[in-house]
């Protein structure tokens, strides 16, 4: 049964289902929640990124695939989902880099989804960005039982699904939404630096190793965008057949 989710702004969203409550995504238009009379619609595509991976190649492969290799090549790509497994591998890591002109007073936006697998004892997903103008960084980690940024933490399972983590940052405020919704705002790090963007696992102590897929990352440079969201009071819902 298709259903069609319609907006206040004539954005249209094409969902199939069974019943008249419980969705599932027929096409890439965003995320949703399930349940009787919540649906949710966080559009991807209120940001043009300036650099879009998308996780069919390895990273460092070429072309458009232009990141740089750090550690040892601990990573695999079915052609849509890049895994990066570094679990039981002692001493082993592996992230990839970039040299961006960051500049957090000016913003800055990136949207990855993620799903991880599990980590050894302490280990955690990284995704970091630095300003090398400010000297200033964002620390984000993904464990398997929640975020973090600088201490500041949301609890949530990432092991259960993919999620879609979004990270802005204008001037020293960081914030962090997860499938459309705030649930981390920060500050940044000041610390001598270079502008880079790293995702990965860059750390080489034994048992600190992590297991983790990534359908997407993208970035854009100049603009720290919150995801455009369509609550339930600016939804209609066409529920024929």
């Amino acid at each position: 049964m298709a259903k069609t989710v319609l907006d206040n702004c004539d954005n249209v969203a094409l969902w199939t289902s069974s019943d008249d409550t419980n969705f599932t995504k027929s096409q890439d238009t965003g995320d949703k929640q399930e349940g009787t009379g919540s649906i949710k619609v966080v559009a991807s595509s209120d940001v043009v990124w300036i650099k879009e991976y998308d996780g069919a190649a390895e990273p460092d492969s070429g072309g458009n695939y232009d990141w740089t290799l750090g550690g040892t090549d601990s990573v695999s790509s079915d052609g849509d989902i890049l895994t990066l497994n570094t679990v039981g591998i002692g001493t082993r890591y592996n992230y990839y880099s970039q040299a961006p002109d960051v500049n957090f007073d000016n913003g800055f936006t990136l949207e990855a989804r993620v799903k991880i697998i599990d980590c050894e004892t302490t280990g955690f997903f990284l995704i970091l960005i630095s300003d090398g103008t400010q000297d200033e960084h964002v620390v984000f980690k993904l464990f398997e039982d929640k975020i973090d940024v600088r201490g500041t933490q949301y609890n949530m399972n990432t092991t259960d699904d993919f999620h879609i983590y979004r990270i802005t940052v204008s001037g020293t405020t960081i914030k962090v939404y997860v499938d459309g919704i705030e649930r981390i705002s920060a500050s940044v790090f000041v610390e001598a630096t270079d502008d880079r963007v790293i995702f990965g696992d860059d750390r080489s102590a034994t048992g600190l190793n992590v297991n983790a897929q990534m359908d997407y990352l993208n970035y854009k440079l100049g603009e720290a965008k919150s995801p455009r969201e369509f609550e339930n009071d600016t939804i209609t819902r066409d529920l024929g057949a």
